[in-house]
């Protein structure tokens, strides 16, 4: 493990993970989902048809 974090470049790669590893797990606990935004009901899917023009 010490020859790991001998350079310099290990350290900050170890680094950045582990801040970008913790910024995932508080970033999902703390921005929910607006409620405004979500669908009262159902959604209906169905696919745009448009009449050919020739």
């Amino acid at each position: 493990m010490r020859r790991f974090f001998s350079s310099t470049r290990n350290k900050w790669l170890t680094g950045i993970t582990v801040v970008a590893f913790a910024a995932g797990i508080s970033g999902r606990d703390v921005t929910p989902y607006p409620r405004e935004c979500l669908p009262e009901g159902p959604v209906d899917v169905t696919q745009l048809v448009r009449p050919k023009v020739n």
